[in-house]
């Protein structure tokens, strides 16, 4: 994702979170206010959220439960997971609007990460394929 440093509309007033947000993602300033907009901002911020809590330089503390026991992974694992997921969801969020095309071989990676320690695997569709080369 594109590194990003916002511009206040005036020195006395700084952007917030959905400002900055919205600028990322792109979304004209007339947009703003429509409630697909207001959604899809907050469901990145929520997002990015969900990727920063659950990246690997978060320490789970000692003695921490393990909630649910998913294939016996430990809380650490899980997280892992969990924030490839959260990744996946912020870069196809961050393709802005209008929507350029996220990156096939990022979600792979991405998703990949998640599906390999449960034995599945990425498979491409072959309609999305045959669509893919007639356009």
């Amino acid at each position: 994702m594109e590194q990003y440093t916002p511009k206040p509309s005036s020195e006395d007033e700084p952007l917030d979170e959905f400002e900055i947000t919205a600028d990322i993602l792109k979304i004209p300033r007339e947009n703003r206010d429509h409630p697909t907009m207001k959604e899809l901002v907050s469901i990145y911020i929520a997002a990015r959220d969900i990727q920063r809590r659950t990246t690997s330089g978060n320490k789970i503390t000692e003695g921490a439960p393990g909630f649910l026991d998913i294939e016996k992974a430990s809380l650490e694992f899980r997280y892992s997971l969990v924030d490839n997921l959260a990744r996946v969801m912020v870069h196809v969020l961050a393709s802005g609007i209008p929507a350029q095309p996220p990156a096939k071989e990022y979600i792979e990676t991405k998703l990949g990460n998640v599906l390999r320690p449960f034995g599945l695997t990425i498979t491409e569709d072959p309609q999305s394929r045959a669509e893919e080369e007639v356009e």
